[in-house]
């Protein structure tokens, strides 16, 4: 046979025929163009590439229809073709945008809903849900359908910008319920919506932080330190964030971390806050590492003056390193866990041992021996440390020790700086036994006065 005589042949033609028929049914159709523009343009054309031609083909006269607001027509063709083809996900799902545009949401969904039984990750589906459940003010559910055709699809711009629009409305009702909830002290409703807001926008670093805050107030630092972490791997940027995880860790014991956080939010936002955080973390942070029997002394309800060596020697070690030392003689020191730091603050002169060269460390500490080894202590500091020398220098009136008591320059410079404060009717009582909690309180603000973190 020519070639001329093949081309013009019927069995030729009838085998070109049902090769365009087959490769119509491999390519991802477009929405039939409607004359005029679409009625329904948000609609997702329901193309799938397995149709048979002929069941495609019928689609694209429901969807001409349809864009053409012809309801009644473009019902009995969807008709139809669900009669010739009752297992087509794409029929089904025409069927869902017919009855959505007729205003029957409900009709509109259960055809949806069929189309996805068939085929669940059927973009065109997902789309008409979303869309019908937007009818029913069921925003919540109607972008997680839309999220779910953009996973499918991420072409559909139109279905992303209807998403976006719901997710901001979503967002916003749920943070300002949130934040009533809150006010309210209503912590657990709070949590639910910052939760429901978030999975709206798992993106949106406020939404954590604003939940920890929430979390944070029901006491579970735990999870607190969960939405922080996640706020700032969104926003590492962010320092009051960063301030806001380092106080989260710190509330769950997590200091060395918690010392990092800080350090970065200081470093992006050197704040006087935050610098304040950070110092009484890293305070802490060092108690941490002292001698368990330091730790307890605080707790003490009486002192010796061994305990109080020992708290002197600990927290201001850095300040007595530097300070000229002499070897003494003390008779009675015992082999505990005191005796270093007896021997430390009394070779730095800021505790003296007795003229017998006994040091007694069993005996009750009293508010004199505080006094007088505050005042050492800040004559030790004052020539590094000028404000300090005006302390030195003061002569505040004291009801009970006078001007010409030997004890009298020791008290008036720590009642002028603070560190020990006059008590009932101006007296200072310098025979008044030491409490842990007393001698603490003074040392902290020492400490606080000599600038020593």
């Amino acid at each position: 046979m020519s070639a001329r005589a093949w081309r013009d042949s019927p069995r030729t033609w009838a085998v070109i025929a049902g090769v365009c028929l087959a490769l119509a049914g491999c390519v991802q159709r477009r929405a039939p163009a409607t004359p005029g523009g679409p009625a329904y343009p948000d609609y997702v054309f329901p193309s799938d590439a397995r149709q048979p031609a002929a069941v495609a083909a019928r689609l694209e006269q429901v969807w001409q229809l349809l864009q053409g607001n012809d309801l009644k027509g473009a019902t009995r063709e969807v008709q139809s073709v669900l009669e010739q083809a009752p297992a087509s996900a794409a029929a089904r799902t025409a069927q869902g945008y017919v009855a959505l545009a007729s205003r029957l949401p409900d009709v509109a969904l259960r055809a949806f809903d069929a189309a996805l039984a068939t085929r669940p990750g059927f973009a065109p589906a997902l789309a008409g849900r979303g869309h019908a459940l937007l009818t029913q003010q069921k925003d919540t559910d109607a972008l997680a359908a839309f999220d779910a055709a953009l996973a499918a699809d991420p072409s559909l711009v139109e279905i992303k910008r209807r998403a976006d629009t719901v997710r901001l409305r979503v967002v916003d009702a749920a943070v300002a319920a949130a934040r009533t909830a809150r006010g309210a002290r209503r912590f657990d409703d709070a949590r639910a919506q910052y939760t429901r807001a978030i999975h709206a926008s798992p993106e949106s670093a406020f939404l954590y932080r604003d939940r920890a805050a929430v979390e944070r107030e029901r006491h579970d630092d735990a999870a607190a330190v969960a939405d922080l972490r996640r706020a700032a791997a969104l926003e590492p940027s962010d320092a009051d964030g960063l301030a806001a995880l380092a106080a989260a860790l710190a509330a769950t014991g997590q200091l060395r971390e918690a010392e990092a956080a800080y350090r970065s939010a200081l470093a992006l936002d050197p704040s006087e806050a935050t610098r304040a955080d950070l110092a009484r973390l890293t305070a802490r942070l060092r108690d941490t590492q002292l001698p368990g029997e330091v730790r307890e002394i605080e707790s003490h309800r009486q002192l010796s003056r061994g305990d109080l060596a020992a708290l002197l020697g600990v927290r201001f070690e850095a300040l007595l390193r530097g300070a000229p030392s002499v070897q003494l003689v003390i008779t009675d020191l015992r082999d505990d866990w005191t005796r270093g730091w007896i021997t430390s603050v009394t070779g730095a002169g800021i505790m003296e041992p007795y003229p017998n060269h006994t040091f007694q460390p069993s005996a009750p500490a009293l508010r004199a021996d505080l006094a007088a080894a505050s005042w050492r202590l800040l004559a030790l500091a004052a020539p590094a440390r000028p404000t300090l020398r005006p302390y030195l220098q003061e002569r505040p009136q004291i009801a009970d020790v006078s001007r010409t008591h030997p004890l009298y320059a020791a008290a008036a410079s720590v009642v002028a700086s603070g560190t020990m404060p006059l008590l009932e009717g101006g007296r200072f009582d310098a025979a008044r036994v030491l409490s842990g909690a007393d001698a603490a309180a003074a040392v902290t603000r020492l400490r606080t006065l000599l600038a020593i973190e």
